[in-house]
């Protein structure tokens, strides 16, 4: 029967070598890290003396600072056959080493292998070409790999790239059926298009809480049997569920037509105000439909409603609406940062009947793979309904939204 391989020898270092090792440390905290020195003052450690665990773990973190991943790795495997260090608390450098190969994951290029059926299919990676069955160098993150047939089909698929790691897709595509009545021209091959978007649907519930001032001006209030013009604006910390939903549908190869809408109820607190504060209450509703250029940026008209109702003193004070339509922006990063967290960024203005009008800013960033975070600013004002009051009401909030419907991922 086969004996287990003993365990390496514990070794004590030579004074020259611990004090080599602590340089090396000290070379890598400092700022810049000076990598190149730390992994001289390693390689020289590992010279004169025992080759100790905690060496090899030190040089193999130094590698990876210095950008060889491939280096960090391979040193990171002599840890088994290297002697343990007198000294040091038990499971220190298998713990060390652990959490090492979970950052290189993260931080290390990982390699990209696409296996194709047929083999010349052409694709496309982060808007490069790449051809089937070569290696391609990628950060870790997600990527999109567009494969495209002789024939014209095409498809996309997601890809995970993981540091030090090879991910090798296998996409097999089937050719166009060709049309008997108009059969196609085989004389212009299709062109590869970057761009190529898909259409996709995200439904976002979540909770928003922020800050909401309203301001009515030129006002006529009672006050010791006088009517006095005057200005009251009062904030409210208000909060309450929201809801986001957008659509987009692949028109062309660059262009996409964008539906999407939104709908929140608030209630507020009012935490300031002149004389007797101003509650308020309401919703608010949008609806807006643009086109999608590259998949990054959307011109959009959108068409929006807003109702608050106004409490004064504990008592109905009034009720204003505003019914806003005008254009607006919005930018998606998921298609130029693939590797990075989704980012939305969104601004509109819109006008009404009277002096009605109204603007917003807004941006949101995907923080887990469900889980969305944004901070919007909204005012609008208009004409009240009582004859020479006139209303501003403001809104900054922030949102949390889980998207429990996203055909995109």
């Amino acid at each position: 029967m086969a004996q287990d391989a003993p365990e390496p020898a514990e070794v004590e270092l030579e004074q020259v070598q611990i004090q080599l090792n602590n340089r090396a440390v000290d070379a890598l905290g400092a700022t810049p890290p000076d990598t190149k020195k730390a992994v001289e003052l390693l390689q020289a450690a590992l010279e004169v003396g025992p080759k100790g665990d905690l060496l090899y773990l030190t040089l193999a973190r130094a590698y990876q600072m210095n950008g060889q991943c491939e280096l960090a790795n391979q040193t990171l495997g002599e840890l088994a056959g290297a002697s343990r260090v007198k000294g040091l608390p038990e499971g220190f450098v298998t713990q060390k080493e652990r959490a090492f190969r979970e950052d290189f994951k993260k931080t290390c290029p990982g390699t990209l292998r696409v296996v194709c059926t047929p083999e010349d299919l052409s694709l496309v990676v982060a808007g490069e070409p790449l051809a089937c069955h070569t290696d391609r160098a990628l950060n870790p993150g997600r990527y999109q790999v567009l494969a495209t047939h002789p024939s014209g089909s095409r498809v996309s698929v997601a890809v995970d790239i993981v540091g030090l790691q090879t991910t090798a897709p296998h996409i097999k595509l089937s050719p166009i059926k060709p049309n008997k009545l108009t059969p196609p021209d085989k004389t212009t091959p299709p062109a590869a298009d970057t761009w190529t978007r898909s259409s996709r649907v995200v439904l976002s519930p979540g909770l928003v809480a922020g800050l909401c001032p309203v301001q009515l001006s030129n006002a006529a209030f009672p006050e010791a049997g006088q009517l006095v013009t005057s200005t009251d604006t009062d904030a409210n910390l208000c909060g309450g569920p929201a809801l986001d939903a957008q659509a987009i549908f692949s028109l062309y190869p660059v262009l996409g037509l964008g539906l999407n809408s939104s709908a929140s109820f608030m209630l507020g607190s009012p935490v300031r105000g002149i004389k007797e504060p101003i509650k308020i209450q309401g919703a608010d509703a949008r609806l807006g439909a643009g086109i999608w250029l590259l998949d990054v940026v959307e011109l959009e008209g959108a068409l929006q409603l807003h109702r608050r109702a106004l409490q004064r003193g504990g008592e109905d004070f009034d009720q204003v609406t505003a019914l806003l339509f005008g254009p607006g922006l919005r930018a998606d990063t998921r298609r130029i940062l693939p590797g990075a967290p989704r980012l939305q960024l969104s601004a509109g203005f819109g006008a009404g009947a009277a002096t009605q009008r109204g603007g917003h800013i807004s941006g949101s960033i995907d923080l887990a793979r469900r889980l969305r975070v944004g901070l919007t600013y909204q005012a609008w004002r208009g004409e009240h309904p009582m004859e020479g009051i006139d209303y501003r009401v403001e809104q900054l909030t922030l949102g949390v939204g889980w998207n429990v419907v996203d055909t995109a991922r």
